[in-house]
């Protein structure tokens, strides 16, 4: 039985999303949109959500240094109702061929609540 109680769907859930590319001159580009399904607040299938990303980064120093900016948005469907809008940017170091840390600052809105939030993260790159 669910915690959720037996009212809850639970099923693998469709999505879509169209990706484009570009690197006009040292800057990269990227535009994301898509769509996806979730449960619905009622718990049983489904809500559908479209998703819009725009991201543009650029490397410095031999590619050992970036800066990265982003805005999403995310609209719930049918109501077309707003459902999140935030930015961040930050800069990612890479300390050595396989390791990079970074920094970053989120600002946004989930419905009607302000977001604010510090980003922190440590990748490393394993394989090849």
């Amino acid at each position: 039985m669910s915690p959720f109680g037996p009212a809850t769907f639970w099923a693998p859930l469709p999505g879509l999303v169209l990706l484009l590319g570009v690197a006009p001159g040292n800057w990269n580009l990227s535009i994301n949109a898509g769509m996806k399904l979730g449960p619905a607040e009622t718990g049983r299938c489904c809500a559908a959500s479209n998703l819009f990303a725009t991201s543009l980064s650029r490397s410095f120093a031999d590619r050992r240094v970036s800066v990265w900016g982003e805005v999403y948005a995310r609209l719930d469907v049918p109501h077309v109702e707003l459902g999140e809008l935030a930015g961040d940017a930050g800069t990612i170091v890479n300390i050595t061929r396989r390791v990079a840390v970074d920094l970053g600052l989120l600002v946004g809105r989930a419905r009607r609540t302000l977001v604010i939030a510090v980003l922190a993260g440590l990748s490393v790159r394993f394989g090849g």
